[in-house]
């Protein structure tokens, strides 16, 4: 193939991406406006309905939140108890969209209020001795709420660490979204010293810690007795600002899917060694264990579709520095 070919091909394939993602933004866009025009309740349920249809259409996510699921439990699930955890998910995240999008036009008044916050001391003890808190959460419940619940109980500036989405439009929407609660939003992979400053001033910065990227350096550890690669992000800055590291997760209500509990579990025990390699890997693990024990409680509210065991040992990954 000639360069003049190569070149025609790679501006075509780039517009395509271009009217691919901009039909997908003006379908969310257009979905959203019609939820936010409905009551609550009714919106609710029409997304509660599309996740059930998703569920059906999306071979390709369908496939993959099943083959985890056995990967992570084996024989402990048979395949009926995996296909209802992931009929589950799958209407989980219909209704979280309907409620992410009265949250993201100022709506979410009724979301908000109902919303039980459990363990808030283990928040407030470590900002009250003045550190910094890193908020330890997954791709569980309703994560986007805790963004929206919890800062008016905190004496102090909140941010979140979020990932750049691929569609510009939607990562404008949820940039939008996260900044309507939170003063700040960092993007990921911003330089080390912005996260460090706004911790050693006491703020409280939301992580997602399962997420499994080639960015940033990791290790593999294990989750659900399978080795997932993780990066040591979180284990760095909590060694580096001194901030403590509090696992909080937002679960709903198994008898009234209008009602969420944000549970916030005591702070991570800091590695009694003075080697800093050892201290980051060591709360790396306990990090990912955390995240483990919360979806072990309730595996319909983790999205199981999650690329979480993307990379293998043995594939080449960037080297970890510490």
């Amino acid at each position: 193939m000639s360069s003049f070919s190569r070149r025609i091909r790679k501006t075509v394939k780039h517009f395509l991406r271009r009217v691919r993602r901009g039909l997908v933004y003006a379908l969310t866009m257009a979905v959203r406006r019609g939820m936010v025009s409905l009551p609550l309740r009714w919106a609710c349920a029409l997304g509660e309905g599309a996740g059930a249809l998703a569920y059906r259409l999306l071979r390709g996510q369908r496939r993959r939140a099943l083959t985890h699921l056995e990967l992570a439990y084996g024989d402990g699930l048979d395949a009926p108890g995996r296909e209802s955890i992931a009929q589950a998910v799958f209407r989980h995240a219909g209704r979280s969209f309907a409620e992410l999008a009265f949250l993201s036009v100022g709506r979410g008044g009724n979301l908000v209020a109902r919303a039980r916050v459990q363990g808030l001391e283990n928040l407030l003890g470590p900002l009250e001795e003045g550190r910094g808190v890193i908020l330890l959460t997954a791709h569980y419940g309703n994560w986007e709420l805790m963004s929206a619940v919890l800062p008016p109980f905190l004496p102090c500036d909140t941010a979140v660490v979020a990932r750049e989405l691929s569609n510009p439009g939607l990562d404008r929407l949820a940039t939008d979204l996260r900044r309507r609660y939170n003063r700040k939003v960092f993007a990921r992979g911003q330089t080390g010293r912005d996260y460090v400053r706004f911790l050693r001033k006491g703020g409280v910065l939301g992580v997602l810690g399962d997420i499994d990227t080639s960015r940033g350096e990791g290790m593999f550890v294990d989750f659900f007795g399978h080795p997932a690669w993780t990066q040591v992000g979180i284990g760095r800055l909590a060694k580096l600002s001194g901030a403590r590291v509090v696992p909080a997760f937002a679960a709903r209500d198994p008898l009234d899917p209008t009602l969420h509990w944000i549970e916030i579990e005591p702070p991570l025990a800091e590695p009694e060694t003075a080697d800093t390699t050892e201290w980051v890997e060591a709360l790396t693990r306990s990090a990912t264990q955390a995240i483990e024990r919360a979806v072990r409680r309730r595996p319909e509210m983790w999205m199981w579709m999650h690329r979480r065991w993307r990379h293998r040992p043995g594939q080449r990954m960037r080297s970890r520095k510490m």
